[in-house]
């Protein structure tokens, strides 16, 4: 191929206003095609497909990402971002007994932990039971509630894609191979941030164990839990993002972005 780019539909909430999104995300164009128009093309292609689903498109890209950054840079960003953290997967250690794994009896409780972390953020849309249901059936072989886990006030849920997928990266002439578990879920109550670390390291024993490398969870500074991230996290990767034409709200810079891995 000269050229991909793909796009992820989902709902979410901006300045208190539900929107139906289109993240566009993943572009890239061979070295010998580039400068051709090929990146406009994709786009109108995948506009076409995705106008009569969505109200609005957005668009995140690394901070670092150079080529990206001169073609937005016209375009207000926010001054807020998405973080991706990766923390180092480890050999196994002893598991808090508190942590359990859910079950659909735990709809009702996992739902209201995700929505206490993430109810205030921008782009995150509430779940229910019956949301978070459908979503831990979609594909039940990848992520489904046996790989959510639970402690009284805390919850982190993992799709362990290392297990499929290999992230291969090559730079100044060296190639690097890691193998991620994605949070997809978390949340915890007021007062349960060391609940939720007890489950990431419960998690990152169980990664390492099965042949991963890296736990990799999204954040962004201002959001709750972002300390505990940050300090377990061996690397962080800080994330812009445009959203031509909504602005960037007020409550954006207090409570933070949202970002679901599944769709990123």
């Amino acid at each position: 191929p000269a050229a991909v780019e793909w796009a992820a539909c989902h709902r979410g909430v901006v300045g208190g206003v539900e929107y139906r999104w289109a993240n566009y995300i993943h572009l890239r164009v061979a070295d010998k095609h580039q400068g051709k128009g090929l990146w406009g093309a994709l786009v109108g292609k995948l506009k076409e497909s995705c106008d009569a689903k969505v109200d609005q498109g957005y668009q995140c890209a690394a901070r670092d990402n150079a080529a990206i950054q001169r073609a937005f840079k016209d375009m207000p960003r926010w001054s807020v971002g998405p973080v991706r953290a990766l923390i180092a997967a480890g050999e196994r250690t002893a598991v808090d007994p508190a942590v359990r794994k859910a079950s659909p009896g735990d709809a009702d409780l996992v739902a209201e932990l995700i929505n206490c972390t993430h109810g205030a953020q921008e782009l995150y849309f509430p779940y229910t039971a019956q949301s978070l249901n459908a979503r831990l059936e979609r594909a039940p072989e990848l992520y489904s509630w046996d790989q959510v886990w639970l402690t009284e006030n805390a919850v982190v849920g993992v799709w362990p894609s290392g297990q499929q997928t290999t992230v291969i990266r090559e730079a100044a002439g060296n190639v690097s191979r890691s193998h991620h578990g994605l949070v997809l879920d978390y949340g915890f109550r007021p007062g349960a941030e060391a609940e939720f670390e007890s489950l990431l390291r419960a998690w990152c024993g169980w990664l390492g164990v099965h042949g991963h490398t890296h736990l990799s969870i999204f954040s962004s500074e201002p959001a709750i839990g972002y300390g505990t991230i940050a300090r377990l996290a061996g690397q962080l990767e800080v994330f812009d993002i445009w959203t031509p034409p909504v602005a960037e709200p007020e409550g954006a810079a207090t409570h933070g972005v949202y970002v679901d891995q599944v769709y990123f």
